[in-house]
């Protein structure tokens, strides 16, 4: 196997309404699975449901150093409120963005 930086989200169904839980970590991928053969700038989504069991979406991405400039530019639209929907104009009271 092989560590990889996966980006996970699972929502959770409950009785209150349900949910999504999200994390950025190194994960471990062992050889079986799709996403070990994932390298360089290619972009890869494993989706797991109980309709389609596990799907893998490929396609190439942009590399590093695009990447980082749109969500350089994503973050300072939203900051800025320059950005168009899903993101609300004003922020939610008690929401900030920190850079410690």
């Amino acid at each position: 196997g092989t560590i990889k930086l996966l980006g996970v989200a699972k929502r959770s169904d409950n009785k209150a309404g349900g949910g999504v839980s999200a994390f950025v970590s190194p994960c471990f991928v062992p050889k079986e699975n799709q996403l070990y053969g994932i390298n360089g700038a290619t972009n890869a989504v494993q989706i797991i449901s109980k309709s389609l069991q596990e799907t893998v979406l490929v396609g190439q991405g942009a590399g590093r150093f695009p990447t980082a400039n749109s969500c350089v530019s994503d973050l300072l639209q939203i900051v800025q409120s320059t950005c168009s929907t899903p993101f609300p104009r004003q922020a939610p009271p008690g929401l900030a963005f920190k850079n410690d």
